[in-house]
């Protein structure tokens, strides 16, 4: 189907990869699919975005439906922009210039990189229509601010300074092949990047008046300091899974932070954005805007600026279908429209708020009873599972508690089964009274080695040949089941 079809025909988002992919070197493609590492941060991403579900309502006149949001005193026509991609000469012909084209011609913005071949002057004269400069500190201070200047006398209306990159991600597709991205052959200074700190961006903030960006931000914590600061657009982002790997998926990070922000600077978000939905959930999770990062690049691939712009029209046509069927006029009304789904123990923020329970223990515990309630336990477990060693060396570490309940209990139980296991219930071997979980107590059976009639040793616990093994990695493979639109493009 896909050769007797131009590009002009596409009515389905899943067919820009199709073309993309013909039209694209097999290096270049596995570096716009590819991620660090093991990828999980990569697949972490979609799946963030899949837990959560819509809760429509009916019977609302939506007729009239506004996609229109309001930033830095500009009215756009989606919550929508293209993110920044140093690369995209690699995938077409003037590289980010189609970007800038096209978000001119569909009424969003585009975030252009700093390590664009083409440079800010070209931008600059291209369109009279806003655009934010992102920036990488490959030079000292003076570099930076003349850096600044020039994009501000282009008429770039933001700066977005990229705080995630202090070391480049190794990208295990990228290094067996040897390749080399165009803007990464020319990178030059990472050592400031490395440097570069909150007294920089302090020095910045004074020095220039223009709003500013920090994108990869992936914790309260760093978005309580944003605030504090002054800034005025948190960036949550993990580079699309290509710098640190085993993060926690972005679309899980916007509500947390948004508690924190409390309207106090704006929020963008970014990572496993590949459909009209993915921006709605985002929306409602409690982003401003949502950056187009891949699915950028395969509209290109396909065919520059006309492609981009088809694109867009795709998602915004799926973002109104969207909205009309939850039942709401405009991004306002989205509140109370979103919850999520499955397994609630598999949702990172639910197991973090709840990881203190597995270490507040009382000490003062009869032993004889907790054993024997947590050995009745494990024997039902291994009766269903029989890869209960390596999950107990998951269990061992409570930051990979999230591990041992996703793949162990899952399927085993309900719900209402598996959150019971962290309430406080004498009856459960898993409970606030419970010493297997802390592993300072003394006497500890499970996880002192030194304690007589020991149950479960390190003798127990699993070899390297139970551990996931480079098998596990995405081939190219993993996406060619047509007509199913890729997992994370």
């Amino acid at each position: 189907m896909l050769s007797n079809l131009k590009p002009s025909e596409i009515v389905s988002l899943q067919e820009f990869y199709q073309f993309a992919k013909k039209n694209t070197p097999i290096e270049t493609w596995d570096y716009i699919i590819g991620a660090a590492d093991t990828e999980t941060t990569f697949k972490k991403n979609r799946y963030a975005l899949d837990t959560y579900a819509f809760r429509p309502r009916i019977l609302n006149d939506v007729e009239h439906v506004d996609t229109s949001i309001k930033i830095f005193g500009y009215n756009f026509s989606l919550p929508v922009f293209y993110a920044p991609i140093g690369s995209m000469q690699d995938f077409v012909k003037d590289g980010a210039l189609n970007s800038t084209l096209s978000a001119s011609d569909k009424k969003i913005f585009h975030m252009l990189s700093s390590t664009w071949s083409g440079g800010v002057d070209i931008i600059g004269k291209s369109v009279n229509y806003p655009k934010v400069y992102q920036l990488y500190i490959r030079g000292d201070e003076n570099w930076v601010y003349e850096q600044i200047s020039k994009a501000i006398d282009n008429g770039f209306i933001a700066l977005c300074l990229t705080v995630d990159l202090d070391a480049y991600g190794r990208r295990e597709r990228d290094l067996l092949k040897r390749y080399k991205t165009t803007s990464r052959k020319t990178a030059t200074g990472p050592e400031y990047q490395m440097k570069f700190s909150w007294k920089d961006v302090r020095k910045i903030k004074n020095k220039f008046n223009i709003p500013i960006i920090l994108k990869g931000i992936a914790t309260e914590e760093d978005a309580k300091i944003c605030v504090d600061e002054g800034i005025d657009v948190i960036y949550i982002s993990n580079h699309g899974g290509r710098q640190l790997d085993y993060g926690i998926g972005g679309a899980d990070l916007i509500n947390p932070i948004s508690l924190v922000v409390k309207n106090k600077a704006k929020i963008f978000f970014d990572g496993g954005v590949s459909r009209g939905t993915d921006i709605v959930k985002a929306i409602a999770l409690g982003a401003d805007c949502v950056g187009i990062g891949r699915l950028q690049c395969y509209a290109a691939a396909t065919n520059g600026r006309d492609g981009l712009n088809k694109m867009i029209d795709i998602l915004q046509h799926e973002i109104l279908v969207c909205m009309r069927l939850l039942g709401v006029n405009n991004f306002n009304d989205l509140n109370d429209y979103m919850e999520i789904i499955g397994d609630k123990l598999d949702n990172i923020n639910y197991l973090n708020n709840n990881l203190h329970k597995l270490n507040t223990v009382i000490e003062n515990v009869d032993y004889n009873t907790i054993y024997s309630d947590f050995k009745e336990m494990l024997n039902s477990i291994k009766d269903l599972n029989n890869n209960i060693n390596s999950n107990l060396k998951y269990l061992a570490n409570a930051n990979s508690y999230n591990n041992f309940i996703g793949n162990n209990l899952n399927n085993q139980y309900t719900n209402t089964d598996t959150q019971n296991i962290l309430e406080n219930n004498n009856n459960n071997p898993i409970t606030n009274n419970n010493p297997i979980f802390n592993s300072n107590i003394n006497n500890n059976p499970i996880f002192n080695p030194t304690t007589n009639n020991n149950p479960i040793t390190d003798n127990n616990l699993p070899t390297d040949n139970n551990l996931p093994t480079n098998n596990n990695l995405p081939t190219n493979n993993m996406y060619d089941s047509y007509p199913n639109i890729p997992t994370n493009p």
